[in-house]
């Protein structure tokens, strides 16, 4: 997901090269497939010097036939400096929240295993949302559901408030990032 800064950067780029809203929004497509605005949380820093080296190679195109309307460079100072940099497309911003990314995975893997569905359940999700964002979304709205039927079951009376509910409980993180909250099976809930 790019910062707001990034968006920023790409919509003044967007100016500097003289595009359209439509060719914006077909080149945003181009770098990521199904996505036609910045916001779309999928876009990395990656995506974001593709999408740059693209502008920056119109903008000098328009540049060297003199056309009329160019605006002072301000993003596209020098020539080629996106389309060279960080070619291996891997950053440490990229680094950070992929593995913050498969921490909250785990989390909510290991919720919806003290719910009681098993690893087959999980690859099933895994299996119509495919990996990343959307899997953990996903295991997000799962954990939500299954809480819900917990909780009306209680209500009901079902079944008894002693039954083994998960209660949170705190967890240090290796990355360097707030801790997460996880869950473990509390018997003596109620």
């Amino acid at each position: 997901m790019l910062t707001g800064t990034q968006k920023a950067l790409i919509k003044q780029a967007q100016r500097e090269a003289g595009i359209d809203d439509a060719e914006y929004r077909e080149a945003i497509g181009t770098v990521l497939p199904g996505a036609d605005s910045s916001t779309d949380p999928r876009l990395t820093d990656g995506h974001l010097d593709r999408l740059l080296a693209y502008f920056e190679a119109i903008c000098w195109r328009k540049r060297e036939a003199r056309e009329p309307g160019m605006l002072r460079a301000k993003v596209f100072r020098a020539r080629n400096y996106w389309a060279l940099k960080n070619r291996s497309g891997h950053t440490s911003r990229d680094r950070f929240t992929t593995g913050r990314l498969q921490n909250q995975i785990r989390v909510a893997e290991d919720r919806l295993l003290s719910l009681g569905k098993d690893k087959a359940y999980l690859g099933a999700i895994q299996g119509k949302t495919g990996p990343g964002w959307p899997y953990l979304m996903a295991l997000r709205r799962t954990i939500e559901a299954a809480q819900k039927k917990i909780d009306a079951l209680q209500a009901a009376q079902v079944i008894s408030p002693r039954t083994p509910v998960a209660a949170p409980v705190q967890e240090t993180v290796k990355a360097p990032s707030r801790p997460v909250r996880t869950y473990q099976l509390n018997p003596y809930q109620g």
